[in-house]
């Protein structure tokens, strides 16, 4: 994944990006952080081909990303600060509608460690969340919502400000579970706070609209 000499300006906004380079190879693990505003996201929705950018190029394995926009994002998994949950099962809420593989579905369970808590349950899988995962604590909804991203198989995960509103116990512990999928995955983290990142292979900065790599 390359970015070429990207900048992008909202109308009306002060977020902007200026002449951002950036690549990240196969199973890296980059961390980016900035303050609040500072278009950590931005960058992260141009990546994803949500945004396109004013000017520059994004790259796929040396494939312009505008000619390959759809088949690139579902190679995505996003888990975002705010994430949806169904009022049904956290079997239901995995799959999110995604078909049923038992082995892949296992898999998943244990790399977001959600074993246990599962397994704490009288209905296990078949337990519903309620609505917003109000039956659930915020960090196994937050394990939750890897899970799912997790089982689409996805080459890229990324995470934004994902862990943000944890408290710093189960924020250890979701981030100790991201860096254990490096060995089969690309991942992005995107953080305010640096201490989260530093087990990262890069770690770049967006500070006044450029990106600076900081180790």
């Amino acid at each position: 994944l390359e970015l070429k000499d990207i900048s992008f300006k909202y109308k009306n906004r002060k977020t902007e990006l200026k002449n951002i380079n950036l690549k990240i190879n196969r199973n890296e693990i980059i961390g980016i952080v900035g303050k609040t505003g500072s278009g950590k996201s931005t960058l992260i929705k141009i990546i994803m081909g949500l945004i396109k950018p004013d000017s520059g190029i994004i790259s796929i394995d040396n494939k312009n990303l505008e000619l390959i926009k759809k088949s690139w994002q579902k190679k995505i998994g996003y888990v975002p600060q705010n994430f949806a949950m169904l009022d049904d099962t956290i079997y239901t809420n995995i799959l999110f509608g995604e078909n049923h593989d038992d082995e892949k579905f296992k898999n998943v369970i244990k790399e977001a460690s959600l074993e246990n808590l599962i397994n704490t349950l009288p209905e296990k899988i078949n337990t519903f969340v309620g609505p917003n995962a109000k039956q659930i604590s915020g960090g196994q909804a937050q394990r939750l919502a890897i899970a799912r991203a997790l089982y689409q198989n996805p080459n890229l995960l990324i995470f934004d400000e994902a862990t943000n509103s944890l408290d710093e116990k189960t924020e250890n512990e979701i981030m100790n579970n991201i860096y254990n999928l490096k060995k089969n995955k690309t991942i992005i983290i995107i953080s305010h706070k640096e201490s989260l990142l530093e087990n990262c292979d890069k770690i770049f900065k967006i500070e006044e609209g450029k990106l600076l790599i900081t180790n």
